[in-house]
């Protein structure tokens, strides 16, 4: 396939810093996968059980059921998000604050994104793209359900000016969660 640098309106090296993946690991695993439901289902089966030992009135033993249960209701989220939470801080540790963890090339044409990395290469038009998103430092273009492709751009006009493109290109799949998660 012949090329011309005509047809690129922009091509982008992206650079996924800690701090970047960091933000975007929150916004997948809350935002778009949800997972702060099943620990929140957690919690309110466990304080409801606590609720019905506690009413029970069977003497200390459906007090001290009441108390775990009120312990596991609690302590389970905590221990989930925490964990969640140390697993990105590990993951980002030992990088230094600038360092990169993937780069790859991102260019934006009228017909699509295309995207290249040492491993692999792949594009979509902007028909088939599932979805973008505009977190507060980077964009996330997702080809395919469950499949991401970050976009950073240190510079904030270069950045608005590809966000834009980006929506007027994508029209409804293009969505600003700048504010989603912080």
């Amino acid at each position: 396939m012949n090329k011309t640098k005509d047809k690129y309106k922009f091509t982008i090296h992206t650079k996924v810093t800690p701090e970047i993946y960091r933000n975007f690991a929150k916004f997948e695993t809350f935002t778009l996968r949800k997972r702060w439901i099943f620990p929140l289902f957690i919690a309110c089966n466990f304080l409801l059980l606590a609720g019905i030992f506690y009413m029970a009135k069977n003497g200390l033993v459906s007090n001290i059921l009441a108390v775990v249960s009120v312990i596991f209701g609690i302590g389970i989220p905590i221990i989930y998000f925490r964990t969640f939470t140390r697993i990105i801080r590990d993951n980002t540790h030992n990088a230094p604050y600038d360092a990169v963890i993937d780069s790859y090339m991102v260019s934006l044409t009228d017909e699509g994104v295309e995207f290249y990395s040492e491993t692999e290469q792949a594009e979509c038009t902007w028909e088939q793209l599932f979805a973008a998103y505009c977190l507060s430092n980077c964009i996330v273009l997702c080809p395919a359900k469950g499949n991401y492709f970050l976009v950073t751009e240190p510079d904030p006009k270069r950045f608005q000016t590809i966000w834009d493109y980006i929506c007027d290109r994508s029209g409804h799949k293009a969505k600003d969660r700048r504010s989603a998660i912080a």
